[in-house]
């Protein structure tokens, strides 16, 4: 192993612990935006202003909640809650901070799989996962490479999150984990020939 476990625990810590004020910063800006069309909705405005107003009140509230439910991430539970969602949105929601864990001389690449069927996990443990592999993409010092997620169908009715580490040789490293957060999100992990892990999680049904 490269990096003791203590080291990669406190760097994981550092890193999580920098998500707070980067999404508290942004929940900031959302409710300015909203009091400012709070302040223009009590201005006399016309009908179709006034309703342009509520729109982006409404749309600014559920980016916020969505904002929230992102610090869930931070707090570790024991317990995985599933529920149905898309993965491919999930990590959307979440590149801007992915990006912002990862070390600037790596970088971060999504690809979004075609025809991807909703999973049913748990959606925060998840999340966590891949906050955690953000961090330890660089591994322990400054390496080349981009931390890379792709998304695929996968045969027997799952759905494969496919994530490539540059800075770790050899990703059983992680496995351990790793996989103990992805089991109890409702998925299964696997290791890859090439610096990767593959993240399995059940496809919905009905």
């Amino acid at each position: 192993m490269t990096q003791s476990d203590p080291e990669r625990h406190r760097r994981r810590l550092e890193a999580l612990g920098r998500i707070s004020p980067a999404v508290a910063h942004d929940i900031n800006n959302l409710l300015s935006g909203i009091l400012g069309y709070c302040q223009m909705a009590q201005g006399d405005p016309g009908r179709e202003e006034l309703g342009l107003c509520l729109e982006e009140i409404d749309r600014s509230g559920r980016r916020i909640a969505s904002l929230a439910k992102i610090l869930q991430i931070l707090r570790p539970r024991s317990e995985g809650l599933p529920e149905t969602f898309d993965l491919d949105a999930l990590i959307g929601d979440l590149e801007k901070y992915l990006r912002f864990l990862v070390e600037p001389e790596n970088g971060f690449s999504f690809t979004p799989g075609s025809g991807l069927p909703p999973v049913r996990a748990d959606r925060w443990l998840l999340g966590r996962a891949l906050f955690l592999l953000a961090v330890d993409a660089a591994g322990p010092g400054p390496k080349p490479g981009v931390f890379e997620l792709e998304t695929r169908p996968a045969a027997g009715g799952e759905v494969l999150l496919l994530a490539t580490l540059p800075g770790i040789p050899d990703p059983g490293d992680l496995s351990e984990d790793i996989g103990e957060i992805v089991r109890r999100c409702g998925g299964r992990l696997t290791t890859g020939p090439v610096p990767a892990l593959h993240l399995y999680f059940p496809a919905a049904t009905g």
